[in-house]
């Protein structure tokens, strides 16, 4: 079998683009206005630590017109291409033109999906091993893409899930990034909630010491990030992870291998204790007040566990903790009184303005886990 070198160049050379060795350096798919002075269809920036892979305006389009042409004269005229070998290949790149420039197109994603259970049914070990880290080489880069249709795509979020599933049933050699692939995307897009949401579901499947990593990756990223309301809905989801949640995304998983052929099922590892609630509680109190936050998203993730941990000592430790602080903080400063459960504050002063803020928020919790 040959490549349609003719028709789908430049989805070919975007394949072989997005498959290069990056030597475990940090790899991302950049897209950039047209360079007079660059006469290349894509551009590879290699520096001390990390590749950047630049997709200029023009070829983006182009590639665009190249795979749509090539699937409305060749594809939509078979009514089972599959049947037809020599058009597998070419028809798998015009299905990576497409999912880069129309993520959300679901006949592009079946017929894609459809290609890559035909190879992994038809190939030798050798080739489907070397296929399958492809396939997960390019989804991977266009999940950590700066351009936000591909970065925040549902379906291309989905496919990760299913190649996740289809790695399992290779025992070494599998080139699966998911750390960095999560933590890219949350970097380079703020409140991904596609990427987050696929973080739970992988959160649920892995092992053990896997979910250890993970759950310490995301509150590293959340202590970051203050206002990122995905990642923090996330952590408290992974801390107090309900048995139905569970459930549900193993079922799903279980779905993806029923589909791709692979009659083994998930079982789920009873042994997992999950994270120390009462020790995550306590470290988020003292982040609170070491980082003076004043931003909703840790006091919501504080609440969570604190509804499930449900330890009235505890409850009444943070209680008293912020009611005697918020105290201290009025008698210093006669300027500030308490009305209800608010602060007001008469003060040119943008430090104890923003102290208002940040005792007002612990107010509103406080209120809020009284009345909970």
């Amino acid at each position: 079998m040959k490549w349609d070198i003719q028709s789908l160049a430049l989805s070919k050379e975007l394949f072989e683009k997005l498959t290069i060795d990056t030597d475990d350096k940090v790899c991302i798919l950049r897209f950039g206005s047209d360079q007079e002075s660059i006469n290349e269809n894509y551009f590879i920036s290699n520096e001390k630590d990390k590749i950047e892979i630049i997709c200029f305006k023009k070829t983006f389009f182009r590639v665009f017109k190249e795979a749509h042409d090539y699937f409305y004269k060749v594809i939509n005229t078979k009514s089972n291409f599959l049947q037809d070998e020599s058009l597998i290949e070419g028809t798998y790149l015009c299905t990576i033109g497409l999912l880069l420039t129309t993520p959300e197109n679901k006949t592009i994603i079946r017929i894609h999906e459809d290609i890559v259970k035909y190879c992994l049914k038809s190939y030798d070990a050798e080739s489907k091993l070397k296929f399958i880290n492809n396939e997960i080489a390019v989804v991977e880069k266009l999940l950590t893409s700066s351009n936000n249709k591909l970065n925040k795509s549902s379906s291309l979020w989905t496919l990760y899930k299913k190649l996740f599933m289809v790695s399992s049933e290779f025992k070494e050699n599998i080139s699966l990034h998911y750390l960095s692939v999560f933590m890219s995307s949350a970097n380079l897009h703020f409140s991904n909630y596609y990427s987050w949401n696929t973080l739970r579901w992988f959160y649920d499947l892995l092992g053990n010491n896997e979910k250890i990593i993970l759950f310490d990756k995301t509150k590293q990223f959340c202590f970051k990030n203050m206002r990122d309301c995905s990642a923090w809905d996330t952590l408290a989801d992974m801390a107090c992870k309900s048995d139905g949640e569970i459930t549900h995304n193993i079922q799903e998983y279980n779905r993806f291998r029923s589909n791709y052929g692979i009659g083994s099922t998930y079982i789920e590892d009873q042994n997992f204790l999950g994270p120390k609630i009462a020790s995550l509680i306590d470290e988020l109190v003292d982040y609170i007040d070491l980082c003076e936050v004043n931003g909703w998203p840790p006091y919501l993730c504080l609440m969570k566990c604190i509804s499930s941990h449900n330890d009235k000592e505890i409850i009444s430790k943070i209680f008293e903790k912020w009611d005697n602080s918020i105290e201290c903080f009025i008698e210093k400063n006669p300027e500030v009184t308490l009305h209800g459960c608010k602060l007001e504050v008469i003060s040119d002063s943008l430090f104890i303005n923003r102290l208002v803020e940040v005792f007002n928020m612990k107010l509103k919790f406080i209120k809020k886990i009284k009345n909970s």
